[in-house]
């Protein structure tokens, strides 16, 4: 199963920032079912897309359905001030996933899979 993101603003880049976007797929509703990928970027314009791709379990019927949602984090560098002194460690600091709202408010989406 292939789902495609078009990105409508863009994030320049900064140093040492990423961007994380946890997309997950449940399979016909089942919780059991679900399939998870992290994507990475250090920048994204406007128009960019992204094709998401899932491996549907062996042996099994494809589903009718899927719900896909997506989370957001970003990491940066600890870049810690002490006055006049600026200093960088080695240290990221990661926000926590934040769910993407669908137009309707939910946090996913229903898609037909055939």
């Amino acid at each position: 199963m292939i789902s495609r993101w078009n990105w409508l603003r863009s994030l320049a880049p900064a140093f040492e920032t990423t961007h994380h976007y946890r997309v997950r797929v449940q399979l016909g509703g089942g919780e059991d079912q679900a399939i998870a990928t992290i994507c990475t970027f250090n920048a994204m314009r406007t128009g960019d897309r992204l094709l998401v791709a899932f491996d549907l379990p062996k042996g099994g019927v494809a589903p009718h359905t899927a719900a896909l949602s997506v989370q957001y984090s970003i990491s940066t560098q600890d870049m810690p001030r002490y006055g006049p002194l600026h200093l960088i460690t080695h240290r990221h600091l990661s926000s926590r996933y934040a769910p993407l709202k669908a137009a309707n408010g939910k946090n996913s989406i229903v898609v037909r899979t055939s």
